[in-house]
């Protein structure tokens, strides 16, 4: 007794039971292979420069937080001076009797 396979859903077979259709699903997967190597190999120096200028803005961020950092630390020494040069002024006036 003889079992008849029936095709999945969708009423496509297999193409690897055929050696044709699979010789043309070869082909077909090569041709759009290469097309994605070729793709890939334009793209390359485009995302070389994007890299590079990724590369430079954090150069470039790295330089401002490091003047921002700087910037912060003279404000400080400033409000020490301030308030030190307030506590000097107000004990002068309380202790000038």
């Amino acid at each position: 007794q003889e079992t008849v396979e029936q095709p999945p859903e969708g009423g496509k077979t297999d193409p690897w039971h055929d050696p044709e259709k699979a010789r043309r699903e070869i082909e077909k997967l090569r041709k759009e292979a290469a097309k994605y190597r070729t793709t890939a190999t334009d793209l390359e120096p485009l995302a070389q420069k994007a890299r590079e200028a990724e590369d430079a803005q954090k150069s470039e961020a790295e330089r401002l937080t490091g003047q921002l950092t700087a910037a912060e630390e003279r404000i400080a020494a400033c409000q020490q001076r301030a308030v030190r040069a307030e506590v000097r002024a107000l004990a002068a006036n309380e202790f000038a009797d």
